[in-house]
């Protein structure tokens, strides 16, 4: 599917960025290993003649001491009906994927908690030539990463108190940078602009690049963190790749003004075939503004310490005012927070009134 967007009044960016926009964006510490492994044969025309003759390679991969893995394929052949199995040697956390829908997944695996994985070939009846190469893999450490305001971003908590509390809210997901992002009516999914696009300098100016930086996927039901901070990852039918093929978004920096931090993207279903829209549901969004005193919530996978950092947690209070920078001041309402791309709203529906934060040049989208 591919998102088509238009200009409208209706302002659905409002909605992105509505507790300071940088507080918070600190990405789970990872790092990126070559890692060279082929099963299989490219190129071996001779194929396999009965069911009894089907082939079945394996190979275990191992980073020791990583608290989770993503595999990156450079190239593969799986055929009609060849795929690969990958089970995390930890949690027993398990996907299979075929040609489809490994290209949906940019020819990557999902994470998988520990730092084993057991990647299996297996070659179906009459197939020749089939072959799976790893290129790489993303190793994650293990800590918690800095947050913005360690490096001269903003502030994170608006307020003295944290009033968070855990949230099932599947509606609402993580994903890899640390940022929330939630299902919309239309099948799109919505984040912060610097979700997608994040500053390349780190403390500078908070200018981003213009170059797309999302991969990975959009996580729901998230495990609790271990003691030390370090994140744990969804079961693999609970993470939607990123279609990062379509993503349309707008960030021009920190105090560039209102309505310019801003994405929209889509996903594709997991690798058991269900789209996220469908089971997990979505939020439906209204033109109408909050009054004053009006009670809201803000709900995302926010920095916090031990095993709640970067789960999803909500709290909520009345609705004070609006504020222009992404530093708490005394218009913000008084909630806890610090959860990049989070969204306010309002019993029973998004507040889309938040909207007069980012009221000009915003944006509608809808799936063809």
């Amino acid at each position: 599917m591919k998102i088509i967007y238009t200009k409208t009044l209706l302002a659905l960016a409002a909605l992105l960025v509505v507790l300071p926009a940088m507080a918070q964006f600190a990405p789970p510490p990872q790092h990126i290993e070559p890692y060279n492994l082929t099963l299989g044969q490219p190129g071996k025309n001779r194929s396999v003649q009965k069911e009894s003759d089907q082939v079945t390679l394996s190979e275990v991969v191992r980073v020791e001491g990583a608290p989770w893995l993503r595999l990156k394929f450079r190239a593969y052949n799986l055929g009609q009906h060849s795929y690969i199995v990958m089970t995390s040697l930890e949690d027993g956390g398990q996907q299979r994927l075929d040609a489809k829908s490994l290209a949906q997944w940019n020819s990557a695996s999902a994470f998988f908690n520990g730092d084993a994985v057991l990647l299996e070939l297996h070659v179906a009846e009459g197939e020749s030539g089939i072959f799976a190469t790893l290129e790489s893999l993303n190793v994650g450490e293990r800590g918690v990463a800095a947050a913005a305001e360690d490096s001269g971003g903003s502030e994170t908590q608006c307020g003295p108190v944290d009033n968070r509390v855990a949230s099932t809210d599947n509606r609402a997901g993580r994903i890899i940078n640390g940022c929330t992002a939630w299902l919309v009516s239309n099948g799109a999914v919505l984040t912060a602009g610097h979700c997608v696009d994040w500053d390349p300098d780190g403390g500078g100016p908070l200018l981003p690049d213009g170059v797309l930086d999302l991969w990975g996927s959009f996580s729901v039901n998230v495990p609790a963190s271990d003691p030390d901070g370090t994140i744990n990852q969804s079961a693999p039918e609970d993470q939607f790749p990123i279609d990062t093929s379509n993503v349309v978004w707008n960030y021009d920096g920190e105090g560039q003004g209102l309505g310019k931090d801003w994405a929209v993207f889509g996903i594709f279903p997991n690798a058991n075939g269900e789209r996220a829209h469908l089971r997990e549901g979505f939020y439906r969004m209204t033109r109408q503004n909050p009054a004053a005193n009006d009670s809201m919530r803000i709900t995302g996978y926010g920095v916090d310490t031990g095993v709640d950092n970067k789960t999803l947690q909500t709290s909520a209070g009345p609705y004070v005012g609006e504020y222009n920078r992404w530093r708490c001041n005394q218009h913000l309402p008084p909630l806890s927070g610090g959860y990049p791309g989070s969204e306010f709203r309002q019993p029973h529906h998004l507040a889309n009134a938040v909207a007069r934060f980012y009221r000009r040049h915003t944006h509608q989208w809808r799936l063809r």
